[in-house]
């Protein structure tokens, strides 16, 4: 797949998983999409992902990153949106 751009770097890229301690099956919120760094990473250790956005084309430019065989839940509105009213 031919990408028109370079992919943005990740603040923790390559230590995530290890920051985190995750482990197959557990479930990581991505609040800051971007360009999926952080989704893939989590993907790849067998994490379920729910990745937050509220910039649609960045939705977009993130699964041109995100190789298909992942299947992040992806959800196109900022988190904060997200949080329960007390």
């Amino acid at each position: 797949m031919m990408i028109d751009a370079a992919r943005h770097v990740p603040a923790f890229k390559g230590q995530l998983v290890s920051l985190l301690a995750l482990k197959a099956g557990d479930l990581l919120l991505d609040l800051t999409l971007g360009d999926g760094g952080h989704t893939q990473e989590a993907l790849e250790a067998g994490c379920r992902v729910v990745s937050f956005d509220a910039d649609g084309d960045s939705i977009s430019r993130a699964l041109k990153f995100v190789p298909d065989i992942y299947k992040p839940i992806l959800v196109n509105q900022n988190f904060t949106n997200s949080a329960p009213e007390n």
